[in-house]
This record gives structure tokens, C-alpha cells and sequence, in this order.
């Protein structure tokens, strides 16, 4: 059914060599980065060309071997895998069981094809032991599955080795796990890694010799250019990889692990590319925030999850500044709700949203948003800012986010459809009857307006579970409008950054547009007030902002006691 009607010849190149080439006693090797690399050949075809540890057999001959491929689901399984290996497996002697997705040789050796579609689908192996595993694909697999099977890659017999292969481009749900194993300890690759263990004093865990007991692991990384059968078979797929914008062509053409394509937010910009204009950027140094900036907070409560906590403060341009992040996990009520508290402090806070989890009764005598307000308002010394409940919808919170993060203008469009010429009688006459019918008419041979104020969030570098966490989301498999949900994990930040970050710009979008008479208001203000540092000219400044207060008595959700008290005092 998928064995090649002509056999394949499979001769690695000097990358795939140098994969395959790795010292027995590393135990994990990590072949990837680009397209095109021959990532899939080399893992399917490693165990016919390498050696055993002390005969002269090649590991498919042993009769005790026992391999593992690995993809997350089984069509994956049915569509490619078995037709790949058919590409070679036959030859070696090799019969393939389509129903168990297997391949048998007459010694006894077996080569095992399986789906773990669900985190926990890698427990079906307790019982099983395989001394090579090859994850095909390893960054769409959750860390817990990759840790597990570490348990179950040891030999039946001592003249074989143990390994872990695995390849995979950039991308996907497990990226920032991958590239924090393999990639980050040495980037240009190449280099054994040892990973030590240790006691809970911190001390080092020896064996029986009294040596420190650690595994080895190698990133090996792939490049479409590295494959002379690539460019051979499509002598023009590294030029069409080249046509690719920006972004998408340093991770699919470079291995580019810091970004690829496929996100949700697949504008978010953490560095500058030199194709893209100076405002595709989101990640800032620190800036000083006008102390008058309103500000708004929200709050991702969890325990085993992480209890997150963003800060944003809102130009007058209406642009969101996230200036502070609050991390923490397994950690109590009352440590984290007086921690946030007392970083807020004397701050223009104007609105504070909370997890609706938070207030859901968990047979206590108080439910967590009770006990937060508490703490908080303690810390926070101002017992008039109460937590809301944080709009949860999915689908909008996912499209606002994405517009906040676009800094790309959408199309403009001319009002003068019909190609009409100005006539200044006319414009004239129009203003004789009514200003605003005159307005009306000047505005259709206006030019169009181009957006200026893009993108609208801006994110200090110091948020760094954020900045992680952005380029993690990708679409559900299922409700292909959402972003996938994953865990937290000790080694890779959750998706509880993004869903505070969605809480957050909900109600910062709500602000902003309550808010719009107010913020033109303050930017007068300010202008009065720059005024005042220059002449000194007192009564001006007074008359001047006298004139302000009465046009601006309508101000949104702004309270304030008296015409000056605003420059004394947080406003509520």
C-alpha cells in the first residue's frame, strides 16, 4: 500500500551525517531549525546506518531492537509516516503492519508508529521500553509527553544504545519549551550539553562511584541549504523561501527560533526587522509615564497556573502602555494580592479587573476576590478602587488584541468617489446656508486620513513572561477562531500572560472609549500648564484653566471635587 513502487537510496548529507554521527552517551539529539533540512529522512533512516555499541550489526539488524516514531495525531501517522518509512523500510527486509502502524523484520526487530494526541496518551507506554525514540515534529508535542518518554527510552540488550531523536521547525505549541532545551544553552548548535541533577540542599546527585550523574544533549541545526536533494529536486525553493516576508523568512529560511510563522499575533514585533517600518515594534526600553497617564489593571488568578498582573497606562492618543509585570505561582492569596497592592501604590489607577474564577465559592468562608479586595485595599491605602469582573469573551478579546498589536494602516479610501472637481461658489453657498452642510462638502475632497497612532500597545522590555508568551499562541485545533490553551510548565511560560493581557485591553478599549472628552481635556491642560512653567504669568494660567473646567464638566467616568483638586489628588 505505501512501499515505493521504485526503492529510494538514502545518502545523508554532511548535516544529517554529523546528526547521526553523535557519541552513543548523548542521550537526546535535536536536528532542525529551517525548511528543508531532510529532517524526517534522516530520523526515519538513522536506525539502518548506525552501528550497535560493540558488534558490527547496524541497530534495524539486532534482533532486540525496538523503536518509536512519534507524531500527535494519527492521521499524521497514516497519511506520512507510513509512507515515508515505505520509502525505505522494504529493502532492509522490513513488512509493514498497516492496521498496528508497524514495521516487523524476520529477526525480530520493530519499528513502532503512534499518535499521542492527548497529553496524557503517552502513558500507554508504562509497560513498554524502546531504545530509540524519534519525535517527528517535537514542537507541536507539550514538554510533559517529551519529559515522560525520557523513561521509556532504555535498550533490552547493553550493544544497544539509548537516544531520543527528534526534529522540528520553529513553531508550534511546544516552541518555547524546544527552543529553551535545545536551542538557548548554545545557538549556533553544535555543542553536548550536560544537564546535572540535584538534591534538594542543592547539592549534586552522585551514584554509587560517587560521580555527579547527568544526561547529554546536542541541538544539530538543519538548513534547507544544507540539503544538496532539496535544491535538486526544486532548484528554485530556497529562492521562493527568499520571497517570504521578513518575519516568516528568517524562521522558515535562517532557523530562526526567536520567530516564526503560524501565530495568532503574527505582527507582534519583540525586535525591529529591516524591511519593516520604525513603529513595527512592540517591545520598548522603559519610558517616564506622565503621572496624570490614567491607568488600568488586571489580574490572572491561579495556583498551580500562574497568578499574573499587568499595568497599563493610556496616552492621550489612547495608546496602552503595559509598564509592569507580577508573576508568581503557588502562591497564597495574601502574599500576592498585598504584593500588587503595594507596587500600585500612589498610582493613577482607575480600574481594576479580576479573573471571574476569582469569585466563584470554593467552600471558604470568603471567595478569592473577597479575600484579594481585602489585602489589596490594605496594601493600596484607598478603599474606592473595588475589582470588576474581567470580560471573558475568547473570540473578541483574541481580535482586540490582535488590532491593538497591528501596525500596519488599513487601506485608505478617497471620499470623492464620483471624481467630482472643488468649486468654491459652491463650497461659498453651502456655508451661507449651514456650516456644517459646507463641512460635509469640504470633507469629500479632503485627502484621505492615514492612521498615525499604530501600533496601539506598547510593552516594556522588563515584561518578560508577556514578551515569551505573545509568539507561544497559536490557533485550537478544534475552534479554529481561538487560541489554544496550554499549561505552565517549570522550563516554558503558560498562555496565563495572554489571557491577562485579553482581560487587560477589554477594558482598556472600554476606557478609552468612555474617556475620549477627558483625555482631550487633559492634553489642554497640559498645554496650559507647560505654559505656566515658562512665563509664570499666574493669572493666565488660572483664566485659562477656568475656560478648560467648564468645557470639559462632562469628563466619562472622572470625578472630582473642586475646579484645581485634580493636581492634588489620585481622581477615582
Amino acid at each position: 500500500m505505501f512501499e515505493s513502487a521504485k526503492p529510494k537510496e538514502w545518502r545523508p548529507h554532511p548535516r544529517q551525517e554529523e546528526a547521526i554521527s553523535v557519541p552513543d552517551t548523548v542521550l537526546e539529539v535535536f536536528y532542525g531549525g529551517a525548511a528543508g533540512g531532510g529532517k524526517t529522512d534522516c530520523g526515519i533512516c538513522l536506525p539502518l546506518v548506525k552501528r550497535c555499541k560493540y558488534s558490527d550489526k547496524l541497530w534495524y539488524q539486532h534482533p532486540k531492537f525496538k523503536g518509536l516514531i512519534l507524531r500527535r495525531t494519527i492521521p499524521e501517522v497514516k497519511k506520512e509516516l507510513m509512507r515515508r518509512c515505505g520509502d525505505y523500510y522494504p529493502q532492509t527486509g522490513a513488512k509493514p503492519n498497516y492496521s498496528d502502524h508497524k514495521w516487523t523484520w524476520p529477526w525480530g526487530a520493530e519499528m513502532w508508529l503512534a499518535g499521542a494526541e492527548h497529553e496524557d496518551d503517552v502513558r500507554n507506554y508504562d509497560t513498554e521500553q524502546f531504545n530509540y525514540i524519534f519525535f517527528e515534529e517535537l514542537t507541536s508535542f507539550v514538554e510533559f509527553q517529551y519529559i515522560y518518554m525520557i523513561s521509556r527510552c532504555r535498550p533490552a540488550d547493553e550493544d544497544l544504545p539509548s537516544l531520543l531523536f527528534s526534529a522540528s521547525n520553529p513553531g508550534n505549541i511546544g516552541h518555547g519549551w524546544v527552543r529553551k532545551r535545545f536551542v538557548e544553552p548554545h545557538k549556533p548548535g553544535g555543542k553536548i550539553i550536560r544537564q546535572y541533577f540535584f538534591n534538594k540542599d542543592g547539592s549534586y546527585v552522585t551514584g554509587d562511584n560517587g560521580e555527579k550523574k547527568y544526561i547529554q544533549r546536542i541541538f544539530i541545526p538543519a538548513l534547507g541549504r544544507d540539503n544538496p536533494h532539496l535544491t535538486k529536486n526544486d532548484p528554485d525553493y530556497l529562492t521562493k523561501l527568499e520571497a517570504l516576508p521578513e518575519a516568516e523568512k528568517v524562521a522558515k529560511l535562517h532557523g530562526d527560533w526567536w520567530t516564526f510563522s503560524g501565530q495568532v499575533f503574527d505582527s507582534f514585533r519583540a525586535r525591529h526587522y529591516p524591511d519593516e517600518p520604525e513603529n513595527a515594534l512592540h517591545v520598548i526600553a522603559p519610558i517616564v509615564i506622565p503621572s496624570w497617564w490614567p491607568r488600568i489593571m488586571a489580574i490572572d488568578w491561579g495556583y498551580k497556573a500562574a497568578t499574573v498582573c499587568y499595568w497599563c497606562a493610556i496616552s492621550p492618543e489612547g495608546k496602552a502602555y503595559i509598564y509592569r509585570e507580577y508573576y508568581v505561582r503557588e502562591t497564597e492569596v495574601a502574599v500576592w494580592a498585598t504584593e500588587i497592592g503595594e507596587a500600585s501604590r500612589g498610582e493613577n489607577i482607575r480600574c481594576l479587573v479580576l479573573d471571574t474564577n476569582a469569585w466563584e465559592t470554593r467552600g471558604e468562608p470568603k471567595t478569592i476576590a473577597q479575600q484579594f479586595q481585602e489585602y489589596f485595599t490594605s496594601a493600596f491605602g484607598d478603599k474606592t478602587l473595588v475589582a470588576e469582573q474581567a470580560s471573558k469573551g475568547r473570540i473578541s478579546g483574541k481580535v482586540l488584541v490582535q488590532e491593538y498589536l497591528r501596525w500596519k494602516p488599513k487601506p485608505v479610501f478617497t471620499n470623492n468617489r464620483a471624481g467630482a472637481i472643488y468649486d468654491a461658489e459652491e463650497a461659498a453657498r453651502l456655508r451661507r446656508i449651514s456650516e456644517s452642510a459646507w463641512e460635509r462638502y469640504v470633507e469629500l475632497f479632503a485627502p484621505p486620513a492615514i492612521e498615525q497612532n499604530l501600533p496601539r500597545l506598547q510593552i516594556f522590555d522588563t515584561c518578560t513572561y508577556l514578551i515569551d508568551c505573545i509568539p507561544l499562541c497559536i490557533y485550537d485545533d478544534k475552534n479554529v477562531e481561538d487560541v489554544k490553551e496550554w499549561q505552565v510548565t517549570d522550563s516554558q511560560v503558560g498562555d496565563d500572560p495572554y489571557d491577562c493581557v485579553r482581560y487587560l485591553l477589554k477594558r482598556v478599549d472600554r476606557f478609552v472609549k468612555e474617556s475620549r472628552s477627558e483625555f482631550e481635556t487633559r492634553a489642554r491642560e497640559q498645554v496650559v500648564i507647560a505654559e505656566l512653567a515658562t512665563t509664570g504669568n499666574q493669572t493666565t494660567f488660572y483664566r485659562k484653566m477656568e475656560l478648560i473646567e467648564k468645557k470639559g464638566k462632562k469628563r466619562g467616568s472622572v470625578r472630582r471635587s473642586g475646579p484645581y483638586s485634580r493636581y492634588f489628588r489620585r481622581s477615582a
